[in-house]
Order: structure tokens, then C-alpha cells, then sequence
């Protein structure tokens, strides 16, 4: 019943990605663009801010990394950089493999534990929690740093002015979001490590969404503005991203669940080839809007479909 009614809501988006691709097409054959590239004052972000703002969300990824540079790769790995994509930790032998774990593993939870607490728990965690924190560390800070930047780094590198306008920083910071994504089919968490990862990495999120509030609170000019909020934009956003989740969610989806089988052989999951494509989508959006709420409704769109299909595939 549950795996009926998944299929149906994927056909349904599939079909509504159609008719928006569709009209789409036609404003760029009739306009030549998408997207209007709106001038706008961001807050200036010091070289240090986004330092900070990148250790706080990173450091456990960081410290991961070098541990596994000292004891060796494949010993083990620790947590997560992001929104339950974690590396193993605590490895729990009733786990499942082969391409089962291309399940996300916050469904080995649910499937654990069904209780309706938890679902709502991973949901909020999943849908909300990580987007926002994700958007506020990869878009308003980093890749808002990395714009300021650029016009510097197209006059030193030729190569950067390949790139169209926002493009080299957009793909930069799309790559890194990607690759943190990415994990192995060859082992999971036990339930527990799973709780205790996802709570812990939620709690690292808003931890640097604090501290970017702390440091937008403390620059001039209008707070909501210096966070990436217009409420004179606020609908127009709003509908963007809708847009955006209608043509970029179902096509995406598709394309990991066909990519799946293939990848499983390699004992890796395809998570980052659509995660940078969603990546460069809602870098799109910031470097043409300056605003993140856009990004905002479109990562949450599409973590909460994507999380609610896995859910009614397994029900």
C-alpha cells in the first residue's frame, strides 16, 4: 500500500516537473533568461567570519578526517558533516547492505523504531533543521564570501573567467557540499549511532546558524536583510523556490534511484552527483537573488518529498 501510494505521488511530481519545465522553456525562449539578476547590498563578510562559521559546522568532519589520517583509512570513520549523511560509526552487525543501505539511514531508524515520535523527530531534524543550517553556513556565508571574491580571482586566473558570472564560486562550493555527502553501502550505523548522530550533528547546525545571527545582528544596515530576508521579496521567493523544487526534485530523484543499482556494485551510493546538482540550483538562486529564502523553501521542498517517498516506499 505504502510503496502504491509512493509510486503515484512520483508520477504526479514527475508529471508536474513536466509541465513546469515546459512553461519554463517557453519564458527563456520568449525572454532569454530565467532568472533576472537582481543588483542588491549583501553584508560583507570578513575573512574571518567565514572561517568561524565554517569551523563550527565542520569541525567534526574535520577532526574525523584526521583521525582516520592517523590511524589509518578504512579502520573507521566518525560523524557527519550534514542533514544524517554521516560516515559510519559504531557499526551495528543486524545492519543491512548491498543496496538496501542506499536507503537513507535515518529509514533505518524509523524502520527500527515506527513509533510516531520518532518519525516527526527525523522529520524536523531532516526538513528543517539541516536545511536551514545548511543554507545559512554554504549560501549566506560561504558562497556570499566567495561572490565578494570573485571579481579578485577572475583578474588573477584566467581560468576563473571561463566560468559565467557566479559560476566558478557556485561550483566550488556546490562540489565541497556534494563530496560531504558522500558514503559507503558496505556498513551502517546501529540504530543508536544513527539517534546519536543525528541529534548531535542537528545540534551543530544550529549551533552555526546561531553564530551566523550573532554575526549578521552585528553589521550594519537592516538585520533580516544582512541574513538574506526581503519581505517585500518574500512571495516572490517563496514562489521561486517552489519553481524550483517542482522542476528539479522529481528529475533528481529519478536520477539517484536509477543510478543506485550501478553505484551499489561500487559500494558507494550516488548521493552527490543530484545533491551538486540541487547544490548549483540553489547557488542559482542566492548569487541572482542575493536572498536565501528561495534556497530556503526549495532545500526544505525537497528534503521533506524526499523523505516522505522513502518513508511510503517502506510502509
Amino acid at each position: 500500500m505504502g510503496e502504491q501510494l509512493a509510486n503515484a505521488v512520483t508520477i504526479l511530481l514527475v508529471a508536474a516537473s513536466a509541465g513546469t519545465w515546459i512553461i519554463l522553456l517557453f519564458v527563456w525562449a520568449s525572454s532569454g533568461r530565467l532568472l533576472k539578476f537582481e543588483p542588491r547590498l549583501r553584508p560583507r563578510w570578513k575573512l574571518s567570519e567565514a572561517l568561524l562559521v565554517f569551523l563550527v559546522f565542520h569541525w567534526p568532519f574535520l577532526m574525523g578526517v584526521a583521525l582516520e589520517l592517523r590511524e589509518g583509512w578504512g579502520v573507521s570513520q566518525t560523524v557527519v558533516p550534514n542533514d544524517g549523511h554521516w560516515s559510519e560509526d559504531a557499526v551495528g552487525s543486524d545492519a543491512p547492505n548491498g543496496e538496501e543501505l542506499g536507503l537513507h539511514p535515518v529509514l533505518v531508524l524509523i524502520q527500527s523504531d515506527p513509533r510516531p515520535s520518532t518519525f516527526v523527530a527525523c522529520l524536523l531534524m531532516v526538513a528543517v533543521v539541516a536545511p536551514l543550517a545548511e543554507e545559512f553556513v554554504f549560501r549566506l556565508v560561504l558562497l556570499g564570501y566567495f561572490l565578494q571574491q570573485e571579481k579578485r580571482w577572475r583578474l588573477r586566473w584566467p581560468a576563473v573567467r571561463s566560468f559565467p558570472r557566479a559560476g566558478f564560486p557556485v561550483a566550488l562550493i556546490s562540489a565541497w557540499f556534494a563530496g560531504l555527502h558522500a558514503r559507503r553501502t558496505e556498513q551502517l550505523p546501529n540504530p543508536e549511532a544513527i539517534w546519536s548522530g543525528l541529534l548531535f550533528t542537528s545540534f551543530i547546525g544550529l549551533l552555526a546558524v546561531a553564530t551566523v545571527i550573532k554575526l549578521a545582528g552585528a553589521k550594519s544596515g537592516p538585520f533580516f536583510a544582512n541574513l538574506g530576508f526581503s519581505r517585500s521579496r518574500f512571495l516572490t521567493d517563496v514562489r521561486l523556490g517552489a519553481i524550483g523544487f517542482l522542476a528539479l526534485t522529481p528529475p533528481l530523484s529519478l536520477l539517484q534511484a536509477g543510478l543506485m543499482p550501478v553505484f551499489a556494485k561500487w559500494g558507494v551510493v550516488p548521493d552527490p552527483i543530484p545533491i551538486f546538482a540541487l547544490s548549483v540550483a540553489l547557488g542559482v538562486l542566492f548569487a541572482s537573488t542575493g536572498r536565501i529564502t528561495s534556497c530556503l523553501i526549495l532545500h526544505m521542498l525537497h528534503n521533506l518529498a524526499s523523505f516522505l517517498l522513502l518513508v511510503l516506499s517502506l510502509m
